[in-house]
């Protein structure tokens, strides 16, 4: 359902776009076919209908079926919902007190993640670790950078914050372009859209 194809992020993208309030008709279809995507084992399917039930989409929030969907979606492989079980166990919503409710466990999610080549794993290692005072500043802009290189519009963006006026710019530009609504403000330029369509080049959620 969600094979990415010349480097297209199609399973980010929903679920990104389902974080910005979207339609509520249009919600619901798409809940209904990812119900029968992770019925029929597609993991990606699993991690963003874990994001309808963690925002209550078409029904009451349930923090503990978003859970077990990004945990179903992550043992299957899918690293996006891996970072998403990260999250969510980070926050401490979702989860049992115990071994699953602690940073060290959503912190080697996160690695997992990145290491894989999953952009939005790193982006949420980086900024778990700016809040680590034995992080150094190299490690955590290492982390957004290759958040950033893999095409994680907030990891530019932070990149952007953390650098001088002119290196800043190109990493506002390049966040700009994947619809980050802060780094448009920072340069003073609308997001950039889809010709032809109404929606950003990608519904990225400001942090």
């Amino acid at each position: 359902m969600f094979d990415r194809a010349n480097g297209y992020d199609a399973q980010g993208c929903v679920e990104d776009a389902l974080r910005k309030n979207p339609d509520p008709t249009l919600a619901v279809q798409v809940k209904a076919e990812l119900e029968l995507g992770c019925r029929a084992r597609d993991a990606g399917a699993c991690s963003a209908l874990g994001v309808t039930k963690e925002l209550g989409i078409g029904e009451p929030k349930n923090l503990r079926a978003a859970r077990n969907l990004y945990d179903r979606a992550c043992q299957r492989g899918n690293k996006r919902g891996c970072v998403n079980l990260g999250t969510l166990v980070l926050s401490g919503a979702g989860t049992d007190a115990g071994a699953m409710h602690n940073g060290a466990f959503a912190k080697s999610l996160f690695t997992a993640a990145c290491d894989a080549g999953e952009p939005s794993g790193c982006g949420a290692l980086a900024h778990m670790l700016a809040k680590d005072p034995s992080a150094s500043s190299e490690v955590v802009e290492n982390a957004f950078g290759r958040g950033c290189s893999g095409g994680d519009a907030d990891s530019c963006f932070e990149l952007g914050e953390r650098s001088a006026a002119q290196q800043a710019a190109g990493f506002y530009a390049k966040a700009c372009l994947d619809g980050h609504v802060r780094a448009c403000a920072r340069l003073r330029m609308p997001p950039v859209h889809v010709a032809g369509g109404d929606a950003p080049k990608h519904a990225t959620v400001a942090r």
